[in-house]
């Protein structure tokens, strides 16, 4: 069950404008993403919380502007690491060249920043030695 539908991404998260038949895809890829980097459980009642949403909103963009399906699929915009060269001119993305953009990852697909950022404030990403602490106390 996707955690979002396109009625609260377009109208209230206010998302970048994603056709309906992949919408329905990457919302229930996104939530199914979102349940497995939190390292709380995500219950029915979790999973309404604004904060849950909002997460999911955030990374149904990120992988709909890193290819849509294909970035689930492992071959996401950022995803590739290497070089090209035309004449004199070439361009290097490596670990070391420093232009390489770091995007994190769950198991090859890219995980929204934001969205890791909305499950810590939702208490959702807790350690686990913290973790019946932040359940308790909503953190």
């Amino acid at each position: 069950m996707a955690y979002i539908d396109k009625i609260f991404y377009s109208v209230e998260f206010k998302g970048t404008p994603i056709p309906d038949d992949e919408f329905e895809r990457l919302a229930e890829i996104a939530s199914d993403v979102i349940s497995s980097i939190a390292t709380m459980e995500i219950d029915e009642d979790t999973a309404n919380t604004d904060k849950v949403k909002k997460a999911t909103a955030y990374e149904v963009e990120m992988l709909y502007q890193q290819g849509g399906i294909n970035a689930i699929i492992g071959f996401a915009e950022g995803s590739a690491i290497g070089s090209e060269s035309l004449g004199g001119y070439s361009i290097s993305n490596t670990a070391n060249s420093g232009s390489q953009v770091i995007m994190r990852t769950k198991d090859g697909i890219p995980v929204s920043s934001l969205a890791i950022s909305m499950l810590k404030k939702a208490g959702l990403m807790c350690r686990w030695a913290f973790a019946g602490m932040c359940a308790k106390n909503g953190e």
